[in-house]
C-alpha cells in the first residue's frame, strides 16, 4: 500500500549529486531536520546552522541562470523552525532560536532566491524561541518563548505571544509586522497547533494533565479545556491582558481532585492532522480536537500496546502512521485496523525522524542516518459504495484531503463574497452537485485511484470521458476553466487512448511470451497502415513492446526502413509515403488516420540501445526529408534544427541508456546542434555532468573564437575541473584555451578558489613563480602563466631562466 524511496530517486531536484552527500553519505554531518514545501526541499545540517535548498525547476530553465539562486545559508545561531503561508508555499519564514527572523522568496520568474526582509519575534532580552507556528486565517505567527531574566529553576517560566503580519506584499521588517501580544505567561512549554479558525496551546509537564488552552483571534478569547471530561471550563473574553497560567489551573484544582490520576497520563502521542489535533491514549483510542468545544471520539487503533512514547506518529491521507528504528506501521483512521507494517532495519540504524508539510499537496518522509526517504501510496483504499450520484464530494470520502482542501477554499470563497451570515457547512457541500469545473472532479477521482478501479470511479470517468472527451460540452466561463482547459483536454486524450488500448482485440500480450519471430510479426501489424484499429491505440501497444523488447523492436523498424542501404537519390513514391509517415510529428496521429509516426519511437530505441548511432540517424531523417520535398538553404537548415529539437525531446537520462558515457556524448551533440537558447551552455554542462572531460574540451576548443561565450564556456569548464581534481591532466590544453581577454589575476583567482589539491597557502600562490614542479603540482602551470604575461607568446629557456631568478 505504501513504498519507501529515497528522496533523490521520487523528486526531480536539481542538484541531486549535491543532495545524496548531504542526506544518503552525509559528508556534512547528520542531517538536523528536513522541510518539505511544495516544488522545495530544505536540509539543515551542521547541527541547523547551515541550510541547502534543492527546487524542482522546468527542465527548459538553463542552469546557467540559477546557478546563483539556490537558498545555501550559513547562520550565527540555529534554526527552530520554518514556516510557510499556506497560500503562498514559495514565501519562507526562517526561525531562529533566538527569535531572529529571515523572510525568504522563490521568483517564479528567475528561478531564484530573494530575501524580502528580517524582523525579531521577541522584545525581551535574552529570550528563547522553543516553539513557532504560523496561523494562515490568522495571518500571525504564534511563539512559546523562555525569558532568561526568569529563573531556570521555576518550569513556570515561559510566554505564549504573537506577532499579526501585513497584508499584501509589504516588505517585512519590525517596523512594519504587529506589536508584540502576550496570551498566556507563566506556563510551562507549550505546543503550539494552529486549527482553523482557532490556535491550540498544549502544556508539557508540570502541568496538570489533561489540561489545554483555545485562542481566539477574532473576539481575542481565551477558553481553558480538560481532555478527561471533554468540554471547556473556563472562557475569558476579550482579552487586552495575557493571563496568568497558574491562576487559571488554581481554579480548577477542585475538579482534578476528581479526576483518577492513571486517566490522567495515559496519552500515548499528540498528532497534528490538518486543521484538528488527533490524542492518542496508550490503549489505542483517539479524541479529536477542533474548533468546536465538544471533543469528538475517533476510532480505536489495534495493537499499540509495543509502541513506545518515542515512536513519530504522522497522518497521511485516511491512514495513521507510527515511525520507530524498528518498524513502520500504518493504522486506517476509518477502522483502526492495521494496513501495512515494513521492516526499518534497511533504512536506518539509529535514529529516525519524520519529516512532513501540510500543504494542499500532502508529502510525507523520513530522514535517518542512513538517508532521506518520501512515503509514496502504491494502491488507494476501496472506495465508499454510496447511493449518492458519483458527482458529489460524498462519494470520495468526506475526510480524504482533497475533499478537505475542496470544502476549505468553497468555505473561505463565501464568507469573503457573501452578505448573508449563514454558514455554508460541509453537509451544505456535501449534499448536491456542486461542481463548476470538471478538472477538480478529475483530481478527486484521481487522487483515490492509485492503481485501483472501483464502479464508482470508472462511472464517474466514464461519465465524464463521454461529457467532455470530444470537446463537445461548453464549460462555464471560470478561471479555473481557463488554466486547466489546455491539460484537462490533454488528460482526456489519454484516457482515451488508455482506454482504446485496454479495450482492443490486438494479441499484445501473447507477443510479450514468445520469441523474436513473433514480436516481429506484431511490430510489422502495428505500423501496417491498412491496420483497423486506431492510430493511437496501435502507437501506445507499440511503446509498450518497445519498452519490454527494445532490441528486437529497433531491429524490426530499421529492417522496415530498410536503413542498412544507402539512401537514393531518387526518392519514389513509395519511399515518400513510408517516410512521409514515419517522419511526422506525433501529436499528427490523432488528425490523419493513415499517418503513423515513428521518429521519435526510433529516437527513445536508439538512445537506449545504439545511441552512437543516433545522430547519424537524425542527420539521415534530415537528407530524406529534404530531397522528398525540397527546400532553400534557409529552409533546410530550420528543418534541422527542429529535427534534433524532436529528438532531443523524445529521449530521457542517459542513465536510461546501455551506455551512459556515449548517451551523455550524444545528448550533448543533439543539444549543440538544436539551436535552443544556451544551447553550447547546457552541452557543455551536460558533459561535465557525466566527468566526461575529452569531450567537454572539445566543445570548448571547437569555440574558442575569443567571444564572450568562448568566456563564458572556459570558466564554466575550468572551475568543474578544478573541483573534481581533474585539472592536472587538462592543465596544457585547458591552458591553451584561456580567452586573450581574461587577465592573469582572474586565472589565478579562480585557481585559488577551487583548486582542492594540494592545500596551497597565500606565500605559495606569490612564489608560484620561483616553485620547482616536483613541489608543487600547481607548478605546471608556470609556464603558461609566463605566456599570458609575455603577450601569449610561446616562452624560451632565458625567459623561464630570468623569471626564476
Amino acid at each position: 500500500m505504501m513504498s519507501i524511496n529515497l528522496c533523490v530517486a521520487v523528486h526531480g531536484y536539481h542538484r541531486k549529486q549535491l543532495l545524496e552527500e548531504l542526506t544518503f553519505k552525509q559528508r556534512q554531518g547528520s542531517v538536523i531536520h528536513i522541510w518539505g514545501r511544495p516544488g522545495h526541499i530544505l536540509v539543515f545540517v551542521q547541527n541547523g546552522m547551515k541550510l541547502y535548498t534543492f527546487d524542482i525547476l522546468p527542465a527548459s530553465c538553463p542552469q546557467l541562470v540559477h546557478r546563483q539562486g539556490y537558498l545555501d545559508v550559513e547562520f550565527d545561531v540555529p534554526i527552530l523552525d520554518v514556516l510557510s503561508p499556506r497560500n503562498t508555499p514559495n514565501l519562507l519564514y526562517l526561525v531562529q532560536e533566538n527569535g531572529r527572523v529571515q523572510v525568504w522568496h522563490f521568483s517564479t520568474k528567475t528561478y531564484s532566491w530573494s530575501q524580502d526582509g528580517d524582523f525579531d519575534l521577541c522584545n525581551a532580552a535574552g529570550a528563547k524561541v522553543m516553539s513557532v507556528t504560523f496561523h494562515d486565517v490568522h495571518n500571525s505567527i504564534y511563539w512559546c518563548e523562555k525569558r532568561g531574566a526568569l529563573s531556570s529553576s521555576d518550569p513556570c517560566c515561559y510566554c505564549i505571544c504573537k506577532r499579526t503580519l501585513p497584508p499584501g506584499s509589504e516588505r517585512l521588517s519590525s517596523s512594519t509586522i504587529g506589536s508584540v501580544m502576550a496570551v498566556l505567561h507563566n506556563c510551562p512549554q507549550c505546543d503550539l497547533v494552529p486549527l482553523r479558525d482557532s490556535l491550540l496551546i498544549w502544556p508539557r509537564e508540570p502541568s496538570p494533565p489533561g489540561l489545554f488552552f483555545k485562542w481566539y483571534h477574532v473576539t481575542s478569547s481565551l477558553q481553558a479545556h480538560i481532555l478527561q471530561l471533554q468540554q471547556c471550563y473556563f472562557t475569558e473574553d476579550n482579552l487586552f491582558n495575557a493571563l496568568d497560567f497558574r491562576s487559571v489551573a488554581s481554579r480548577l484544582l477542585g475538579i482534578w481532585s476528581q479526576i483518577p490520576v492513571d486517566q490522567g497520563h495515559s496519552v500515548l502521542a499528540l498528532v497534528h492532522n490538518f486543521k484538528e489535533l488527533l490524542v492518542l491514549y496508550r490503549n489505542g483510542n483517539i479524541d479529536i480536537v477542533a474548533d468546536k468545544e465538544e471533543i469528538v471520539p475517533g476510532c480505536s487503533l489495534c495493537d499499540v500496546s509495543d509502541i513506545d512514547a518515542t515512536a513519530q506518529w504522522v497522518v497521511f491521507r485516511n491512514m495513521m502512521g507510527a515511525v520507530t528504528t524498528k518498524c513502520l506501521r500504518f493504522y486506517s483512521l476509518q477502522t483502526g485496523r492495521i494496513l501495512q507494517e515494513i521492516d526499518m532495519s534497511s533504512f536506518c540504524d539509529k535514529w529516525v525522524r519524520v519529516w512532513n508539510h501540510m500543504s494542499a499537496i500532502q508529502v510525507v518522509g523520513f530522514y535517518s542516518d542512513k538517508g532521506a526517504y518520501r512515503l509514496q501510496m502504491t494502491s488507494a483504499s476501496k472506495w465508499p459504495r454510496t447511493p449518492e450520484t458519483p458527482q458529489t464530494l460524498r462519494t470520495y470520502g468526506k475526510d480524504s484531503l482533497a475533499t478537505q482542501t475542496v470544502l476549505e477554499e468553497a468555505q473561505k470563497y463565501y464568507k469573503e463574497r457573501s452578505v448573508s451570515h449563514a454558514p455554508l457547512t460541509d453537509d451544505i457541500l456535501l449534499s448536491g452537485d456542486m461542481f463548476h469545473s470538471p478538472a477538480l472532479l478529475v483530481a478527486l477521482i484521481q487522487q483515490g485511484n492509485d492503481g485501483s478501479q472501483t464502479p464508482e470511479s470508472s462511472d464517474a470517468m466514464e461519465g465524464l470521458l463521454k461529457k467532455y472527451g470530444q470537446g463537445n460540452a461548453k464549460h462555464m466561463q471560470t478561471k479555473l476553466n481557463d488554466l486547466t482547459g489546455p491539460l484537462l483536454s490533454e488528460y482526456f486524450q489519454l484516457e482515451q487512448q488508455l482506454k482504446d488500448m485496454v479495450d482492443s482485440d490486438s494479441n499484445c500480450q501473447a507477443a510479450f511470451a514468445t520469441q523474436q519471430s513473433t514480436v516481429q510479426a506484431e511490430v510489422l501489424e502495428l505500423i501496417d497502415e491498412n491496420s483497423t484499429a486506431s492510430v493511437a491505440t496501435r502507437r501506445g501497444q507499440l511503446e509498450i513492446m518497445a519498452d519490454e523488447f527494445p532490441q528486437q523492436v529497433l531491429e524490426t523498424l530499421l529492417d522496415y526502413l530498410d536503413l542498412e542501404t544507402e539512401v537514393d537519390p531518387t526518392v519514389n513514391q513509395a519511399q515518400v509515403r513510408k517516410w512521409t509517415s514515419v517522419l511526422a510529428p506525433e501529436n499528427s496521429a490523432s488528425a490523419n488516420g493513415t499517418c503513423f509516426p515513428l521518429f521519435e519511437i526510433l529516437c527513445r530505441l536508439f538512445f537506449i540501445q545504439q545511441p552512437d548511432q543516433l545522430v547519424s540517424f537524425v542527420r539521415m531523417a534530415q537528407t530524406i526529408s529534404d530531397r522528398m520535398v525540397g527546400s532553400y538553404t534557409f529552409m533546410r537548415k530550420k528543418k534541422e534544427c527542429q529535427f534534433y529539437e524532436r529528438a532531443l525531446a523524445s529521449i530521457g537520462n542517459p542513465e536510461l541508456s546501455t551506455n551512459v558515457d556515449s548517451a551523455a556524448v550524444t545528448m550533448a551533440t543533439l543539444i549543440i546542434n538544436s539551436g535552443l537558447p544556451h544551447c553550447h551552455v547546457r552541452s557543455l554542462q551536460t558533459l561535465l555532468r557525466y566527468e566526461l572531460w575529452d569531450p567537454a574540451v572539445k566543445v570548448v576548443a571547437q569555440l574558442a573564437d575569443q567571444s564572450d561565450l568562448h568566456l563564458e564556456l572556459y570558466v564554466i569548464l575550468l572551475v568543474a575541473l578544478l573541483k573534481e581534481n581533474a585539472f592536472p591532466q587538462y592543465c596544457s590544453q585547458v591552458m591553451q584555451l584561456t580567452p586573450h581577454r581574461m587577465s592573469i589575476t582572474t586565472v589565478l583567482d579562480l585557481l585559488q578558489r577551487h583548486y582542492k589539491r594540494p592545500a596551497m597557502n597565500t606565500e605559495e600562490w606569490c612564489q608560484i613563480f620561483c616553485t620547482d614542479e616536483d613541489r608543487l603540482n600547481i607548478g605546471a602551470l608556470r609556464p603558461h602563466l609566463i605566456r599570458m604575461l609575455s603577450g601569449r607568446e610561446e616562452p624560451t629557456t632565458e625567459t623561464l631562466s630570468s623569471t626564476s631568478l
